[in-house]
């Protein structure tokens, strides 16, 4: 089946006993309350993140497009505006509780003013540490190398660290990537990046929009210390043929959305690189590729397909599906050494919405995840590989609804987890190696949660809610390879049970002014193992098994949130500090893999806190928009057996974080982008001497992680035209310029020894291996409706 049972649980049964349970708290008292819905004039869509007005009082719609306030009787002015919508007034009588339906019109023609902003500012959110990134928004940032990927993006917000050339990963508040939650419509992605940074497997042309948490995760988010990152595919029913794409020396995408019946509409994805084609053999005959690697090849496609049905006046059904690949080789300088890569990526989601009553929602979703890394090696007459893998199955349910104050969530989650950390096959001498079985891990996970937005008066609102999961981990040994032979099960391992509470406070000070804090206990039952200090995608991931819990995090963060101008210019200030315990690192390398370790036994466990402050300001109007983040920041690590014990940095600990971006829209159709990234160097550990002993040399090195690589720093600009456009068509011309000055920004260091050891004549010194100089790129983007 594609959803197997769970702790031996029948999922129905599940469902309606806890639907059953919590169902009357649906009734709960209701007074003195203006409530209704925001629809599109016209099509009756549902508008989302619409502000509503009312005197000093502020809300926003939510999916459905429904708001809800408390008023004073009387005569009442409210004021509704959405970017891209005309304003909508209206003055209304409130003698009781009421319902509105409010319809508002689509806004035609260029605005006088350029407009930067999401539906919802950093002032209205409840959560301190909350992102969102709209379509609109990502096609309006400068592009990275002709794209404008989420990502990139993401990494210029204060608290991410920039994780350097050759990694798009992120790095939130001090912690490793394997420590965030990335979804594409509710399934797991585990790793999100394809290769050199370039790109995410997120096509900005397939989502909707992108929420970070880098603090005050809701309930319905849990398994990770760090963040939580939640991408979605729109969820329209489009009433009319869509067609947008991309072209660039670098990739091609092509997106097409077209309805199938009035009620039902499809979108597909499709985006391949050329860099095997372009960017490598350019660099080889311009002699600027890497004087370290050589013969280059890579290449990569991923594939969306999202529909959406309106079954009934109040039923939708969403399904998405996601493949990608990444293909990666090259030969390491004159060692005779060939390495090979590949990754993949797959997810699924069928998901059913039903809005029950104008207060009550509840969504029901199927999802399935899956991840293969494949590492290859090649010498002389060796042929080594290693293979890992994950498979997720699972069901989500949560109901939403408002009772007065109080805005409720409830649900559950079933996860269904298989983990093959590492498959070696060897080749020696055209003779087939025997390593055994692979090591097989399964695990169970169920979870239960309930998180309450209560709004105490127009100035302080309070988020409170506790997430518990039990979490169910199993050996397996594979007697075979053969699919069609039964697995033989070892012995059951313990059993984790673990509560995660949150909770989070927002007070409006002023108008402009908000205070905001939060504390939440997160625990991350799944371990991503580095092993290797270079950014290559050759980490794996581990189940909490018996000896090896799971990693916890404790997180406050308070900040101070102001706005200008009337939201002309926003800026805020946060400080945040994280605890955390039961953190894992592989005492081994890359290779030592291939003896097929019982890993667990190779793991140390320590802990390490994270601290800092966060800095930003953003104007968001006029020709000139643009934004700049600051982060100062610590992250250190203690494990008793590394580094004598004594406390140390985390590799991606970096001091400075600086990130400053411009757009000037010189006309309504050039617009000229610019910016500017700098991140301290993060530490490595670095040998300080060599001896000659019996003929053979020996390392030693100095403290653990207590070298710095050197600081990261590069300048980008772009511009963008507008050949043209029509209110069925728009072509646009994109011209960026990548590392403008040629940082030649290393991912990482070596170290050379030159000299005779029968003379006793050896130099060290050490060699950084950079990858890209200045890349110029030039890419034609359409929209046809």
């Amino acid at each position: 089946m594609f959803f197997p049972r769970i702790f031996n649980y029948k999922l129905p049964a599940i469902i309606s006993s806890t639907f059953l349970f919590l169902f009357p708290l649906l009734v709960l008292a209701q007074s003195h309350k203006v409530e209704g819905f925001v629809f599109e004039s016209g099509t009756r869509k549902p508008i989302s993140e619409a502000n509503v007005f009312s005197g000093s009082f502020r809300t926003i719609t939510n999916e459905n497009g429904y708001f809800f306030f408390s008023i004073r009787e009387g005569t009442q002015d409210i004021l509704i505006s959405h970017i891209g919508f005309d304003t909508l007034r209206q003055i209304v009588q409130i003698k009781s509780d009421t319902l509105f339906n409010f319809y508002i019109t689509k806004r035609e023609g260029v605005l006088e003013e350029v407009t930067v902003t999401a539906g919802k500012s950093a002032l209205e959110e409840t959560s301190p540490g909350i992102v969102r990134l709209s379509k609109k928004e990502l096609k309006s940032m400068p592009a990275f190398m002709g794209q404008h990927d989420p990502l990139k993006a993401l990494q210029k917000i204060p608290g991410i660290g920039n994780s350097g050339e050759g990694n798009s990963g992120l790095f939130v508040r001090g912690g490793t990537s394997g420590q965030n939650l990335v979804m594409l419509n509710q399934a797991v992605i585990y790793n999100p990046s394809h290769f050199l940074g370039f790109f995410s497997v997120f096509n900005p042309d397939a989502i909707e929009q992108m929420q970070l948490y880098k603090s005050g995760m809701p309930v319905e988010y849990g398994g990770r210390l760090s963040s939580v990152l939640a991408v979605e595919s729109g969820r329209n029913i489009q009433d009319s043929l869509h067609m947008s794409g991309n072209i660039s020396p670098l990739s091609g995408n092509l997106h097409l959305s077209l309805p199938l019946t009035k009620n039902w509409s499809a979108a597909v994805s499709a985006r391949k690189t050329f860099m095997n084609h372009t960017i490598w053999p350019l660099l080889e005959k311009m002699n600027l590729s890497s004087n370290f690697f050589k013969k280059i090849n890579y290449d990569f496609y991923d594939f969306n397909l999202t529909s959406n049905a309106q079954l009934g006046k109040n039923d939708r059904l969403a399904f998405s599906f996601y493949s990608g690949k990444d293909d990666f080789g090259f030969s390491i300088g004159d060692f005779g050494i060939g390495n090979t890569m590949d990754w993949s990526n797959k997810a699924a989601s069928v998901s059913w919405n039903k809005l029950i009553s104008n207060k009550i929602s509840m969504e029901h979703s199927l999802i399935r995840s899956a991840y293969k890394f494949n590492f290859g090696l090649v010498q002389e007459k060796l042929d080594a590989g290693i293979a890992s893998e994950i498979k997720d199955h699972g069901y989500k349910g949560s109901l939403n609804f408002y009772a007065g104050r109080h805005k409720l969530k409830l649900g559950l989650e079933f996860i269904d987890h298989q983990f093959i950390p590492n498959t070696p096959a060897v080749r020696s001498a055209g003779v087939d190696m025997d390593y055994g079985s692979p090591n097989i891990y399964s695990a169970g996970e169920l979870a239960f949660y309930l998180g309450d937005e209560f709004k105490f008066n127009s100035r302080l609102t309070l988020y409170g809610g506790l997430r518990f999961t039990r979490y169910k981990p199993k050996k397996q040994l594979a007697g075979t390879q053969d699919e069609n032979v039964q697995v033989n099960h070892a012995e059951e391992a313990v059993i984790y049970q673990y509560a995660e509470p949150r909770l989070t406070l927002h007070y409006q000070l002023s108008e402009d002014e908000v205070f905001k804090a939060s504390l939440s206990r997160n625990i991350q039952p799944v371990h991503m193992i580095s092993v290797t200090a270079v950014n290559f995608p050759s980490d794996f991931w581990m189940p909490s098994v018996k000896g090896l819990p799971p990693a916890r995090g404790m997180q406050f963060s308070a900040g101070y949130y102001r706005n200008f101008s009337s939201r002309k210019y926003e800026s805020y200030i946060d400080f945040y500090y994280k605890k955390m315990d039961k953190l894992v690192e592989f005492s081994g390398g890359l290779m030592n893999l291939i003896d097929n370790l019982e890993i667990e036994d190779y793991l140390f466990s320590g802990g390490g806190n994270a601290y800092g402050s966060e800095i930003s300001v953003k104007k968001n109007a006029g020709r000139l928009t643009g934004w700049m983040g600051y982060t100062l920041s610590w992250s250190n690590r203690s494990f008793p057996e590394i580094n004598d014990g004594k406390r140390f940095p985390a590799k991606y600990d970096r001091r400075h974080d600086l990130s400053l971006t411009a757009i000037y829209h010189c006309s309504p159709k050039l617009s000229l982008s610019a910016s500017f990234v700098y991140a301290s160097g993060h530490a490595y550990t670095r040998p300080v001497s060599r001896y000659v002993i019996s003929g053979s040399v020996v390392n030693e090195y100095g403290p653990f992680n207590g070298a710095r690589m050197p600081a990261y720093h590069r300048a980008d600009i772009g511009a963008d035209y507008i050949l043209s456009q029509t209110n069925k068509a728009k072509s646009t011309l994109t011209f960026s310029v990548y590392n403008l000055y040629s940082r030649q920004n290393p991912i990482y260091t070596f170290f050379m020894a030159e000299g005779s050891l029968e003379e006793h004549k050896v130099s060290i010194y050490p060699k950084s291996v950079s990858l890209l100089p200045i890349l110029p790129c030039i890419s034609w983007s359409y929209y046809i409706k």
